[in-house]
């Protein structure tokens, strides 16, 4: 048996979602204003950006189309983001609820706490519809060598992978776990099981059914890892 600590509170997606804080400049003149115009113009054009790639694809929707709906010109956009790649890095870099909420949700637990509550992590995915869908589409759209964020994705699943592999690691040395399981294996099973689960859910949006999925696979890991 493992420690559990019960009072520990989930983060919740508004608690660790990433935000572009507003730059403000006081030299005394109207710069404090028109920066913070700026950073609210860029905020704009990426949640705009964020609806359209995720529901069109980032091949294709346009920079015009966007451009269109914030109400700026296609330069307006080059002028923050300078291409249309550069665009798509800074809405995933900081839009990617799925990494960074899961990291950090992850890192809020002790020992093998995160695979026992792995439920409640489906309420963060519950709640970000649209970052999900997104990520899904990107990860498809960047599998070909080359692809402009193929590296990006790869880097941040072996992050994940790594995060859970070590924790299997500490709980095998201190004996809270037998030791015929693969670590590296238990972290590329937690990753693709809840890519896959989110994907299932992106279809039928059925959030019991979802919970349930996190809730079976979190017993059954558990039951396998235990001494």
């Amino acid at each position: 048996m493992y420690c559990r600590c019960s009072d520990v509170k989930l983060a919740s997606a508004s608690d660790v979602a990433p935000v572009i804080a507003t730059l403000l400049v006081s030299d005394g003149g109207d710069h404090e204003v028109s920066m913070t115009r700026g950073e609210r113009r860029r905020q704009e054009i990426i949640d705009v950006a964020l609806r359209m790639f995720a529901e069109n694809g980032f091949s294709s929707t346009g920079l015009i189309p966007i451009a269109k709906e914030v109400g700026i010109s296609h330069a307006g956009i080059l002028h923050h983001f300078g291409t249309k790649v550069g665009l798509l890095e800074a809405v995933v870099h900081e839009r990617d609820a799925f990494a960074s909420l899961f990291e950090r949700w992850f890192e809020s637990r002790p020992g093998l706490e995160p695979i026992e509550h792995l439920v409640e992590f489906a309420e963060v995915v519950i709640e970000r519809p649209l970052v999900i869908k997104l990520m899904t589409n990107l990860v498809v759209e960047n599998l070909d060598d080359g692809s402009p964020l193929r590296q990006y994705f790869f880097d941040r699943d072996q992050r994940v992978r790594d995060l859970v592999a070590e924790r299997v690691s500490e709980a095998q040395r201190t004996g809270i776990a037998h030791l015929q399981s693969d670590p590296a294996l238990v972290g590329r099973g937690v990753l693709g099981f809840t890519i896959g689960a989110n994907a299932q859910w992106l279809v039928d949006r059925d959030d019991d059914v979802l919970r349930g999925l996190y809730r079976n696979f979190s017993a059954l890991l558990l039951a396998s890892l235990l001494a």
